[in-house]
């Protein structure tokens, strides 16, 4: 994103020159960590971690998966340093990796929930064989998420996933509240004999 220019007023108060003290500052915090400083890294995460902690609640994320979210924040960052050329602040840089980091963790964190729903998920695990087990299951409930009709994996999307109840679920779809239910009810049954399916062809 090309940051805008500032404005008189801005100019006048001083806003750019914070801004650039800012980034002035952390320059060479960042040419530390490059030469690999011991203490470098822990400067930096002390200094960026609990803006990139509500960040990540804000997007979203669940509280139990911050902490990992942000983790990976830095671990890509890590990697990413050489690749790094100032052209915007620290923050900005590290707001962007935060962005598509919690992007992705959420989006495994609602499909673990509606798999553990639907009764296939594999209990939490580490290792390559749980890492693996994660990803067929997230794989397989997509391919059955594909298989409903738009209307009933919304509504199953928005109450079991979102935690929306009939009414806010009925004023988003501008349907009745029975209407939700309804295709609640169905979207389960569907879930069921999809699932049936595919035992009896395995």
């Amino acid at each position: 994103m090309i940051p805008r220019a500032p404005t008189t007023h801005e100019a006048d108060v001083g806003l750019l020159g914070h801004a650039a003290v800012r980034v002035a500052t952390e320059e060479p915090l960042l040419d530390r960590c490059r030469r690999g400083e011991p203490g470098a890294w822990r400067a930096l995460y002390q200094s960026h971690v609990d803006r990139l902690w509500r960040f990540a609640r804000r997007l979203g994320v669940p509280p139990s998966e911050v902490e990992d979210v942000v983790q990976d924040v830095f671990v890509v960052a890590h990697r990413r340093l050489v690749e790094f050329d100032g052209a915007v602040p620290v923050t900005t840089w590290l707001y962007a990796i935060a962005f598509r980091t919690a992007k992705a963790h959420r989006r495994r964190w609602l499909r673990g929930r509606l798999a553990r729903l639907v009764g296939f998920a594999p209990e939490p695990g580490r290792g390559p064989d749980a890492d693996q087990d994660r990803r067929d299951a997230e794989a397989e409930l997509a391919e059955i998420l594909d298989q409903m009709s738009p209307k009933k994996r919304t509504v199953l999307v928005l109450h079991e996933l979102e935690d929306l109840d009939g009414p806010a679920i009925a004023a988003i779809l501008e349907c009745s509240v029975h209407t939700v239910w309804s295709r609640l009810r169905l979207a389960r049954e569907e879930i069921e004999r999809i699932m049936r399916r595919k035992r009896a062809a395995r």
